[in-house]
């Protein structure tokens, strides 16, 4: 099953439908095709909630026909709840521009985005002046997907491809700045070998060192103990409704 659908007004709060960036692996990999890194082209749109009705039917009813038995509790919608959702810090996405009220659909695809703009009663095609915070709609793809056999961490889901953007009006820019107290904390100790003033050239005399405060220490030798009875085989993801549209499963 494939649904095709045109999203109400939104505005992008990550990424840019006319930005392509090298595709990585779960290893942080560039993935290769021909000899050739992939290219994919994403971008975070947020949609009021209150327009969401039609298109939070249409992604419901495609997860329902990949999950006929029930949608599983980590099928992946690709989409984030802007008032109750969090970032992968576990910071609250209702605090960051754009989110509160909406839903924020992921679209991805590794094929270029064509985006129109109407002038004068007509389209035209844009190549630039696209901007984080500016407000668009977008044509999709809708695709439901299975879980992946042998494929570890593979959860079924939707893909959601954007076909092509249509520029509605600008927005203040939402500006991605990175905060280093979220990403490191608190300071650390300096690693043995590191020294808190600049070093003359060349090799450090070698002198014994004492441990650095994060390397792990032998443990000490346990007691024998008895083996122990193999884990029972977990059982599978109840079903549930991960969005408040749709019917019951």
């Amino acid at each position: 099953m494939t649904t095709k659908i045109t999203t109400p007004p939104g505005r992008i709060v990550w990424g840019n439908p006319l930005q392509g960036r090298p595709k990585k692996d779960g290893n942080n990999q560039p993935v290769m095709k021909d000899g050739k890194p992939v290219i994919v082209y994403e971008f975070g749109l947020a949609i009021p909630k209150n327009l969401f009705a039609e298109l939070g039917a249409a992604m419901q009813a495609e997860a329902s026909a990949v999950c006929p038995q029930g949608i599983p509790a980590d099928f992946a919608y690709k989409i984030k709840d802007g008032d109750t959702g969090t970032d992968q810090r576990g910071n609250a996405l209702s605090s960051k521009p754009g989110y509160a009220g909406c839903y924020v659909l992921a679209c991805s695809t590794e094929f270029p985005i064509p985006v129109y703009k109407r002038e004068g009663g007509a389209f035209v095609q844009l190549t630039q002046g696209v901007k984080t915070g500016d407000f668009v709609r977008a044509e999709l793809t809708i695709n439901g997907h299975g879980r992946a056999p042998g494929k570890m961490g593979a959860k079924p889901g939707l893909y959601l491809n954007p076909n092509m953007v249509e520029f509605l009006g600008y927005g203040d820019e939402i500006r991605g700045a990175a905060n280093p107290e979220d990403a490191f904390g608190a300071p650390v100790e300096l690693p043995a070998g590191a020294s808190a003033t600049p070093t003359a050239s060349g090799p450090m005399p070698s002198a014994p060192q004492a441990p650095a405060p994060f390397a792990q220490q032998p443990a000490a030798p346990s007691a024998p103990q008895s083996p122990a009875a193999p884990p029972a085989p977990a059982a599978p993801p109840a079903p549930h409704n991960a969005f408040p549209w749709g019917p019951k499963n």
